[in-house]
């Protein structure tokens, strides 16, 4: 049989302005607590909620019984609910809680402190990248480097394109190497 060969017409555009708005509403996942940017899929969610049904002892028989099914089915929602309303009831919680680490008045406090502190190093010894000299010393503690440290560090990314051209040569050139054999570890001595 010869399989006709006629011009195949595009696929239809599907115009769906219901499933975009929906997304853009933000209802494709569910927030299950207070915290900020925590929400979950809807079949994680899911997921979670039979697991809180069945407990410790699972959902034996819901397959096999049509009564125990239906009964799951109906009040697992409503049990679920039931129990996190409990738990949370019970539970005593601050309200950074429900903050970022990075939200919390104490993050941004130590990160104020850390910004004034960098500025004020770069106001007494200048703007680091106007720098002319060949000494590298740490802001913090005013170490400088050795000089055959400095010239390791300056040569660093010239070490590593010598050993990444001789690990494709070694290993998928030549072969002389498995593919996994070790390779030599770089040691620059900083401070």
């Amino acid at each position: 049989m010869v399989a006709s060969l006629r011009k195949r017409s595009p696929p239809a555009k599907i115009n769906t302005p219901d499933i975009d708005s929906t997304f853009k509403q933000g209802l494709f996942v569910v927030q299950k607590s207070r915290n900020v940017s925590s929400d979950i899929g809807l079949d994680q969610a899911h997921e979670q909620n039979n697991a809180i049904i069945k407990g410790d002892g699972g959902a034996v028989g819901l397959l096999t019984d049509p009564a125990a099914l239906r009964r799951c089915m109906l009040g697992g929602p409503e049990i679920t609910q039931l129990i996190a309303e409990f738990e949370e009831s019970n539970a005593t919680v601050k309200e950074t809680l429900y903050m970022r680490h990075e939200q919390t008045p104490e993050f941004q406090n130590i990160f104020a402190q850390k910004v004034i502190a960098l500025k004020n190093e770069i106001k007494e010894r200048g703007n680091p990248y106007l720098e002319t000299s060949n000494d590298m010393f740490s802001l913090e503690t005013d170490i400088a480097v050795d000089k055959e440290n400095v010239e390791q560090i300056m040569h660093a990314e010239e070490v590593g394109q010598k050993q990444c051209t001789a690990y494709v040569n070694d290993r998928i050139v030549t072969k002389q190497l498995l593919l996994y054999s070790r390779i030599k570890k770089n040691i620059f001595m900083l401070f």
